[in-house]
Formats: C-alpha cells, sequence, structure tokens
C-alpha cells in the first residue's frame, strides 16, 4: 500500500505541476527518466496517472466553470448617463423658527457641535448635510442654510433656523414667518 501511495503521490505532484518528464520508481528509490516518456512504469501507476490526469481535468473544467460565473456575477457597474436629467427642485411652505439659545456646543443629531453663528437648519426628515434655500415670505429675503439636525417639533413648523439664519431672514425679533424651502441638494 506504501509503494502504491508513493507512486499516486509522485503522479500528483507531477500532474499537478505539468512536469515534462515522469519519474519511475526503482527498487533503489524515485529517480528521474532519462528521455520524454521513457518511464518504466508499473499497471498501478499507469492507472494512478490516468486517474490522476482524469481527475485534474474535471478539477480545470469545473474552475473554469466557476471563474466564468463569478465573471457573470459581478455587480453591474453604473452606466453613465447618456441624456442630461434636469434636477427638480422641490418646494414647500410653511413656518420657520429659529433656535440657539441655550443649544450653543451641544452636539447636534448629525453629530457635530451646534454653533449658532452658521447658516445651518433643523428639519425632520431631509438627510443631512442638504443645502435648503430658505425665503421669507413676508420680506421676500433668502438664504442657503445647511441641514445639520432634526426639528422643529412643534407642530405647523417645517424648519428651525440658527440664529445667523434667522437674522437674514428677517425671523429673528418675531420668531416665526411664513418662509417658502427650496431643496438645492448636496
Amino acid at each position: 500500500m506504501k509503494q502504491f501511495r508513493n507512486r499516486l503521490t509522485v503522479a500528483l505532484l507531477a500532474t499537478a505541476f505539468g512536469a515534462v518528464s515522469c519519474y519511475a520508481e526503482s527498487a533503489r528509490g524515485v529517480a528521474p527518466d532519462s528521455g520524454e516518456n521513457s518511464a518504466v512504469a508499473s499497471p498501478e501507476m499507469t492507472n494512478a496517472i490516468a486517474v490522476v490526469k482524469e481527475q485534474s481535468q474535471r478539477q480545470y473544467k469545473a474552475l473554469q466553470a466557476t471563474k466564468e460565473l463569478r465573471e457573470v456575477g459581478e455587480k453591474p457597474q453604473p452606466q453613465p448617463l447618456l441624456v442630461a436629467q434636469r434636477q427638480q427642485r422641490s418646494h414647500t411652505k410653511g413656518r420657520a423658527s429659529w433656535y440657539g439659545p441655550g443649544f450653543y456646543g451641544r452636539t447636534t443629531a448629525n453629530g457635530e457641535q451646534f454653533n449658532s453663528h452658521e447658516m445651518t437648519a433643523a428639519h425632520r426628515s431631509l438627510p443631512f448635510g442638504t443645502k435648503v434655500r430658505v425665503t421669507n415670505i413676508k420680506n421676500d429675503r433668502s438664504a442657503i442654510v445647511r441641514i445639520n439636525d432634526r426639528g422643529p417639533f412643534i407642530k405647523g413648523r417645517v424648519i428651525d433656523l440658527s440664529k445667523a439664519a434667522a437674522r437674514v431672514l428677517g425671523v429673528l425679533q418675531p420668531g416665526t414667518a411664513p418662509v417658502r424651502l427650496e431643496i438645492l441638494g448636496r
């Protein structure tokens, strides 16, 4: 059994590494052949080599099939748009309020520190970082703010502005004002 295992190992190695010359096992050990395909092999060795070749061919074909499947199964790459599409802007109307006192330096919903001197705002559902043009309907002043927090939590209000944005829009003194929101994107 040990001799058969040695022969099979040699056959496996020779086939696996694509050896050109065969190896023959003799009583003195395993020695390389003197010429191409001139190995003196026992019937067991010949059968073992045939079995290994058949198995390796099946494995090679299976490997090729899985490679083709991997190539087909890759994630599709996004294709560039051939026709330029105009981005639709969303308009919303409602009341705006402002917040700032007592919140300066606190962490906002997106993780940054609140600064009432920046042009930021809180909205219930817009993604963080979205730029929004806020226009005061009463005085027609407008400002672009960046959404960095969640709110307002009072019914009927659509946006909470920072103190700086409220000052630009003229909402600071009255506290609230009717506004129109235009979502500009990120």
